[in-house]
């Protein structure tokens, strides 16, 4: 063996000795950046006073016995879910809530963190390891029956708002949380911890509309089968930074029968993105800015009846009435939400106002004024029955021809003349 085998073999075995060390200090090929491995994610819920400049204070506990509540980080790489963990929330410690006693902080902490599986056959079936340098943490917190258990659930039953079987509600940002009426307000998640605050509303807040017609209508006008709608849309903002926004709907037949048509914050059952009641969701003054409300007509005359809130807010078979528009020979305006506020209880109700004018039988409208983009049709009807012959186009809804009789274009010959 000569002397330039023995440097060889030592320099060889000096830079094997090297890259094993390098290999402890730096994992997964991510340069001088040693990934810490967190093996606790706490969500931590702090009860604030209505103006979060202090904890709650005296008796502030909540009734939880028909419902929980529960945490869910998800661990975000390349824009996708690869990981999770899951708690619930301790509802006693949420009963005895009181920061007199410095118990106004629930902390949730995550300990157990799972692969999100393809397919997801089976909950839980792989464990999970989440360091800060590789994977972003994001953080939501849902409510649900009292009946309902976490430990059997994959992770896509844990968060899928759009299933309608699995929670009642995902509480999102702005959203109210029932019993005392705390509004939640997130922060965005850092590597190891999430704080959500929960403010004490110092007041219970209402939602209602009130539409007003310069004259009343014939009867029958605005039939009452859902043939004409009103939406009311609130969205509530992702806490966490990219999030999607969450949407909560209120729909009903529009059939005014006289000069006002009042809906009172009493009428108004809130209902999710699936359709289910949600009977513990409250209006918050959060909300007020995230707040729509539309009249709409159905479109299609099987659909009558029909229409579900999400429907609706897509505009699937029904059609958005805009400001300006007519309707039955009403002007439509929406008026902006405006607040009142009880100087007795402190109460404040948020009301949406419609005004719908009657259209003015000596105003002067030309033919495209009334037709609108019926003025390119020759024969405009809501359902239309074809006895003969005829050279024109028409636009209707429902069209029946049984004798199969022709609709040629228009065949004097030139075009002009009838």
């Amino acid at each position: 063996m000569n002397k330039n085998t023995n440097i060889a073999k030592k320099v060889w075995a000096f830079l094997l000795a090297f890259i094993m060390v390098v290999s402890l200090i730096v994992p997964n090929g991510y340069g001088f950046v040693n990934a810490a491995e967190v093996n606790t994610y706490a969500v931590n819920l702090h009860f604030m006073n209505h103006n979060q400049t202090a904890p709650v204070t005296g008796s502030a506990g909540l009734d939880l016995t028909n419902q929980k509540m529960y945490a869910v980080v998800s661990f975000v790489k390349d824009g996708a879910v690869v990981g999770y963990g899951v708690q619930e929330v301790d509802n006693n410690a949420i009963a005895t809530l009181n920061g007199a006693n410095d118990t106004s902080t629930i902390s949730v902490n995550i300990t157990q963190f799972y692969k999100v599986e393809s397919g997801e056959e089976s909950a839980r079936s792989t464990a999970f390891t989440y360091d800060d340098a590789t994977y972003t943490p994001e953080v939501r917190i849902f409510r649900a029956g009292s009946s309902f258990t976490t430990n059997d659930k994959t992770y896509s039953q844990l968060i899928d708002v759009n299933s309608g079987n699995v929670t009642d509600n995902f509480i999102a940002n702005g959203s109210s949380f029932p019993a005392t009426g705390y509004t939640f307000y997130g922060n965005v998640p850092t590597s190891n911890q999430c704080d959500i605050y929960l403010n004490e509303s110092n007041a219970d807040t209402f939602f209602g509309i009130n539409t007003s017609l310069s004259v009343a209508p014939s009867s029958g006008l605005f039939p009452d089968d859902g043939s004409y709608l009103i939406l009311v849309s609130v969205e509530h903002p992702s806490n966490t930074a990219g999030g999607q926004s969450y949407y909560t709907y209120y729909l009903q037949n529009f059939a005014p029968t006289g000069t006002s048509y009042v809906i009172s914050p009493s009428d108004i059952v809130w209902k999710d993105q699936n359709g289910n009641n949600l009977p513990y969701e409250k209006y918050t003054t959060a909300n007020a800015s995230n707040t729509t409300v539309k009249l709409l007509r159905v479109t299609q005359d099987d659909k009558i009846g029909h229409i579900t809130a999400v429907q609706a807010a897509n505009q699937e078979f029904c059609k958005n009435i805009a400001a300006g528009e007519t309707i039955k020979g009403y002007t439509v305006s929406y008026d902006g939400i405006t607040d009142t506020q009880d100087s007795s209880t402190g109460n404040i109700t948020y009301t949406q106002g419609i005004t719908l004018t009657k259209v003015a039988a000596t105003d002067q409208y030309t033919l495209t004024d009334v037709l609108g983009d019926a003025i390119n049709f020759g024969v405009v009807g809501k359902s239309i029955t074809h006895l003969g012959h005829s050279e024109t186009n028409m636009a209707t809804y429902t069209y029946s021809n049984s004798a199969s009789f022709a609709c040629d274009p228009d065949l004097s010959g030139n075009g002009d003349t009838p």
